[in-house]
């Protein structure tokens, strides 16, 4: 175990200068990757594997000739791995190919199991002290021993890349860490069967018991303050315990949120938080020094901020993975680039293939967003049996489940369809600003002689042309024409007990019915949106409509903004479910009232599902119908008798209970409340028209739009028209047709396939 000895951290940071100058700047307001003041084409190509003959294997050969140069590698750092996964000769072997090639490594910062037996305290526990067992060390984020070494290696992965040359070949690095390398809590593993107990939310390690009581004490200054809030009587704050458990999860509280005033929940809001503190203590230490060795001509990237994703698990796993200090992250200078991939039960023929996180929020914030393209081709099913695949979802998403085909199967089964995914996922990109990562992954995973996603030659022949068509968008104007904003509170999550399976999910995603989830919907309704964090509404253009997703939890001073900016731009608000229910000391039904304008009472927790109502008409909404999937505790109903000057357009079919309704506000602005979710894509273009947006498409399909270009996305057969608020000539991309002459309406036929993709410059 020499090799895992204490390497002494220098308290200068090497620093090593280039001629080859890589970084991040706003061009045509989207954040863009620059090489030596030169905008780039972000289209990269993770080239997996440690070993020189996959690297340069015949896919790699291909994607070459059609002017692939930008590669992902990855790159251990050296707990006892001299060669750092055969670094040298991989970037040697690939430049011989492509002299052109430039590499973003994605820097593994974990420490192997071997470390963890050496220091057991620093590595993730569980409540009853077992820890985690498998090929890692899952070290505490908290763990300054874990950083301090880590920071040293880090030195001497850039010296010895400087050392053999081939420093000025690295474009920057993808800092990896956690679960998966993406900043996640560990996941525990039981040491035998009969150990059911796994870490769900909390770090029970002896560092994050540390961290946490220095976290403590700067909060509260002194015991005695922070005896009064948690109502105990300690002699220190070494003595604070990491709250069990039951206490993170809120059990024995009846509601899904914590009653913000008691002792049990100001601990769980202590921990989560200062558990997010550090893991953007270690993720921030590591990034500045990396900047510090490259004197800021080199880009550093992460993987975070995953909250579509995360809600697969409930709110536990925004908890788990330290979201609640994602400001930090989004306000350092030393993070240039953020990575995810697609939300995966978006990824379907029709779907959205959205992004795990609110990348207009990034880019906002000045980050380029890079989008993880990992959907198989259609060369998957030819050539392999499901047996021999190695991931099971993939088995019964693609093959069906219990022998049943999957309606909403999300692989490809043809050429065909897999140009439509891909060039689905390139649009995005292409209009969003975004760069795109090509991920040949299960076929070098699985050591087959070639990748079984992209060597094809019509597929390779896709990279050359979407490369030009990213070079001609960088001339063109990337401005968003998007008039609705949706709106996300990154901290509600602070305010929520951590569930498995819970509202907030119903709201976004609802699993088992993804046509009609709230992504989804928003996506197909027809017209484009941005997104936004409640944080950085004060700092918004204008835009004819907001959704307010969850803000649960707002202040007064909160409250009083966001109503001004609506009134002074007479913009419509559409407000979910609990909006405003809780503050820092009350959950409250009639703050609700205060930030909607309509008054609601208390349900028992049940499922809620809602229709239209006869008015619905008068609002210009048209029939529909939606129902949770999960139970709402507590659920809300309208108080109309209190308020008639509210029109109820959605009610519960059997007791007619007032779910949704709008009312006309004093200040000018137009209030649309619904204690029901999710609305249907077609609700949502309803209510869209009525506050004053263009709409481009009937619901159902998915389009992305900048000033530039247009991209439309669907599962039908039937032909689809498309209206633009301006006449310009409509130019497919791809075939160079002329598909609209001097109009503002155009058709796209889809020719009998299953899905399309069609994408447009918009030549004014």
């Amino acid at each position: 175990m020499a090799q895992f000895a204490n390497i002494p951290l220098s308290k200068t940071a090497p620093v090593i200068d280039s001629q080859e100058i890589w970084n991040v700047e706003n061009v045509g307001n989207r954040p863009t990757i620059m090489h030596n003041n030169i905008p780039i084409v972000p289209l990269f190509f993770y080239n997996r594997g440690y070993d020189v003959e996959t690297v340069t294997d015949g896919i790699t050969q291909m994607l070459t000739k059609e002017g692939v140069s930008l590669h992902i590698i990855d790159c251990p750092i050296n707990w006892g791995n001299e060669t750092y996964g055969n670094l040298v000769e991989r970037i040697k072997a690939i430049k011989s190919i492509n002299p052109n090639a430039y590499f973003l490594l994605r820097l593994y910062l974990w420490a192997p199991a071997k470390w963890g037996k050496l220091y057991p305290d620093e590595i993730v526990h569980t409540e009853n002290g077992t820890v985690y067992q498998g090929p890692f060390a899952c070290s505490s984020f908290s763990s300054q021993k874990w950083i301090d070494q880590t920071l040293a290696r880090i030195d001497n992965t850039f010296l010895f890349m400087k050392k053999n040359n081939i420093y000025d070949d690295v474009i920057g690095v993808i800092t990896c860490a956690g679960g998966s390398g993406e900043w996640n809590l560990w996941s525990y593993k039981p040491a035998n069967t009969s150990d059911k107990e796994i870490t769900n939310v909390a770090d029970y390690s002896p560092v994050m018991k540390k961290y946490l009581s220095s976290w403590l004490e700067k909060k509260y200054t002194s015991i005695e303050s922070l005896n009064a809030a948690y109502k105990m009587q300690l002699k220190s704050f070494d003595a604070v315990p990491i709250p069990s458990e039951s206490i993170m999860r809120g059990k024995g509280s009846r509601e899904w949120f914590y009653s913000p005033d008691t002792p049990s929940t100001i601990q769980a809001q202590d921990y989560s938080q200062a558990y997010a503190d550090s893991v953007a203590d270690a993720m921030l230490i590591f990034s500045a020094r990396i900047r510090k060795i490259t004197k800021g001509k080199r880009i550093i990237g992460t993987w975070f901020g995953q909250h579509l994703q995360a809600t697969y698990g409930g709110s536990w796993g925004a908890h788990k993975n330290g979201y609640l200090a994602e400001n930090r992250i989004l306000n350092s200078s030393d993070i240039d680039l953020v990575m995810t991939p697609p939300l995966y039960i978006t990824i379907y023929g029709g779907g959205s293939g959205a992004m795990q996180n609110f990348q207009d929020v990034w880019q906002r914030h000045g980050k380029f967003c890079l989008y993880e393209m990992d959907t198989p081709s259609h060369l998957l099913i030819t050539r392999f049996k499901p047996e021999e695949w190695l991931h099971q979802d993939m088995r019964s998403t693609y093959w069906g489940v219990n022998g049943k085909p999957y309606k909403l199967r999300r692989l490809p089964y043809t050429l065909d369809e897999t140009l439509t995914l891909y060039r689905r996922a390139f649009g995005i990109c292409m209009i969003e600003g975004l760069g795109m990562q090509f991920w040949d992954m299960e076929g070098r995973r699985r050591k087959l002689p070639r990748g079984v996603f992209y060597d094809h030659p019509v597929i390779v022949n896709e990279f050359s042309k979407m490369k030009k068509f990213f070079k001609e968008s960088l001339k063109h104007s990337r401005e968003s024409v998007a008039e609705i904003a949706v709106i996300w509170d990154n901290e509600a999550i602070k305010y929520t007990r951590p569930m498995s399976n819970d509202y907030q999910t119903d709201i976004l995603i609802r699993r088992k019915n993804v046509i009609t989830s709230q992504i989804e919907a928003l996506n197909h309704c027809g017209a484009p949106y941005d997104t936004a964090y409640l944080s950085d509404i004060g700092n918004l253009p204008e835009y004819k409509l907001y959704i307010f997703l969850n803000v649960w939890h707002l202040s007064d001073k909160q409250i009083e903004l966001i109503h001004t900016k609506l009134a002074n731009e007479g913009s419509s608000a559409v407000w979910i479910y609990a909006s405003g229910y809780a503050d820092n000391d009350t959950l409250d039904i009639n703050r609700i009232e205060k930030v909607t304008g309509i008054s609601v009472h208390k349900l028992p927790a049940g499922k809620t599902n809602m229709r239209e109502t006869p008015d619905a008409s008068k609002l210009g909404i048209k029939p529909f119908s939606t129902a949770s999937t999960s139970i709402a505790n507590p659920r809300f109903a309208l108080a109309i008798e209190k308020q008639s000057e509210i029109v109820i357009w959605g009610e519960e079919p059997e007791t007619k209970l007032p779910l949704a309704g709008m009312r006309k506000m004093p200040g000018g602005w137009t209030s649309y409340y619904t204690t029901a979710a999710p609305l249907t894509a077609q609700t949502w273009a309803d209510i869209a028209r009525t506050s004053g947006c263009h709409i481009y498409t009937e619901p159902g399909i998915y389009l992305r739009i900048n000033k530039s270009y247009i991209m439309i996305h669907g599962a039908s057969t039937n032909k689809t028209d498309v209206i633009l608020p301006n006449v310009c000539n409509a130019i497919d991309i791809f075939s160079g047709k002329t598909v609209s002459e001097n109009s503002n309406k155009f058709t796209i036929e889809p020719k009998g396939k299953n899905f399309f993709t069609s994408i447009l410059y918009l030549e004014k």
